[in-house]
């Protein structure tokens, strides 16, 4: 509800001037939004000094009557001989409940309905929904009556279908407001995005004269965030001690972009660098990306084996929402140590094996030396 106070001026005189009343507001979008509306107010009771300069004619010669006998005041020019301003004061048709004096088609005066509210607008509807709208109208005048109203329903989107595109209703009074009830549908593929309703009343008031009005609301399409984790390539066996680089991918799975896609790993045993960082993803495309794992040191006295753990996948919507998704994942730790104590004891029992063969030939060649010197001394004799 707006209401201000108007400064009539010392020197005005009677008669309707229109007045024109503009609002000025940003959606949640930043968008400028803008509404004017004229009404004319009707000013009587001054001063006869401050009317008109000129005198009225005087009769004619011939005693005939003239144009304007005095008993209707002149229209002093400030209204407009079709008048689409809503309506102040009250009153009949056309002469706003004031006894100016003036004809009925002198100042042409219509209701006028807007929207007082929508269970909608400025809201967010999911695409791939149905979503109830109630929506509450009202003719603004008070004093003047609509009838034959058809209420129709204007969407831009194709993606956006409606259980009835208009409504009827015979009359409106001043000040009566009625309601409205449509159930809207959008489809899975609707962008989302801010989306405008528009409702156009055609209506006639009760002279017959059609009229037509229009009122805008506004909501946004949201589109579900829906992506999934690809393929991990995580292998079944790891060394303690190692560095293991594994690849990593992720889906979007939905219809509208997801943000800063992630991959992170979490094991016992197990230690990243970092996660991976996938960016944005557009629907329907997928996403590459590596984790460095490294295998640390088990708690003393523990064997290797088996451990498990989790490979989260992180994201966002448009709305800055974040999603997560999550696999488990196992893998085989192998001990360093024991392949290398298996390979030193081999190395040990090899070592011993030829010494002991060294030791032997020795002997034997120093036995078969003896031998063969003994045999050649008694040969000599």
């Amino acid at each position: 509800m707006f209401s201000c106070d108007i400064e009539l001026q010392k020197t005005g005189k009677n008669g309707q001037y229109p007045v024109t009343l503009e609002a000025l507001a940003y959606d949640g979008n930043g968008e400028k939004c803008t509404l004017s509306c004229t009404v004319y107010v009707q000013v009587q009771g001054l001063p006869e000094e401050n009317e008109a300069e000129p005198e009225p004619e005087k009769p004619a010669d011939d005693g005939s009557v003239p144009e304007n006998d005095g008993s209707v005041p002149e229209n002093d020019g400030s209204v407009p001989e079709n008048d689409m301003g809503g309506d102040v004061n009250g009153g009949d048709t056309g002469g706003g409940g004031t006894d100016s004096g003036q004809t009925p088609t002198e100042t042409l005066r219509k209701p006028k309905f807007t929207c007082i509210s929508s269970s909608i607008n400025g809201q967010s509807v999911s695409a791939g929904a149905e979503t109830e709208i109630q929506s509450e109208f009202k003719n603004q005048s008070k004093s003047l009556a609509a009838y034959n109203l058809k209420v129709s329903i204007e969407c831009e989107d194709a993606n956006l279908s409606f259980s009835s595109l208009s409504a009827y209703v015979g009359n409106v009074s001043a000040g009566q407001t009625f309601s409205m009830g449509e159930t809207m549908t959008a489809a899975l593929n609707t962008e989302q995005g801010m989306k405008s309703l528009k409702f156009q009343f055609d209506y006639e008031d009760k002279s017959g004269t059609a009229y037509t009005d229009t009122e805008e609301i506004r909501f946004t399409v949201v589109q579900t965030a829906k992506a999934a984790l690809g393929t991990v390539l995580m292998p079944d066996k790891v060394t303690e001690m190692a560095n293991v680089p594994i690849e990593v991918s992720a889906v979007n799975e939905g219809h509208a972009p997801v943000y800063n896609v992630r991959i992170s790993l979490a094991a016992e045993g197990i230690r990243t660098a970092s996660e991976a960082f996938l960016g944005n993803l557009e629907a329907g495309t997928q996403g590459q990306g590596s984790l460095s794992l490294y295998i640390s040191a088990l708690a003393e006295g523990a064997e290797g084996g088996e451990t498990a753990g989790t490979i989260t996948l992180a994201y966002e919507d448009a709305y800055g929402q974040t999603y997560e998704e999550t696999r488990e994942c196992s893998t085989v730790i192998q001990k360093a140590e024991s392949i290398g104590f298996q390979k030193e004891e081999e190395q040990k029992t090899n070592a011993w094996w030829i010494t002991l063969l060294v030791i032997v030939f020795l002997i034997l060649a120093a036995v078969i030396g003896g031998l063969v010197w003994q045999i050649r001394k008694l040969q000599r004799r």
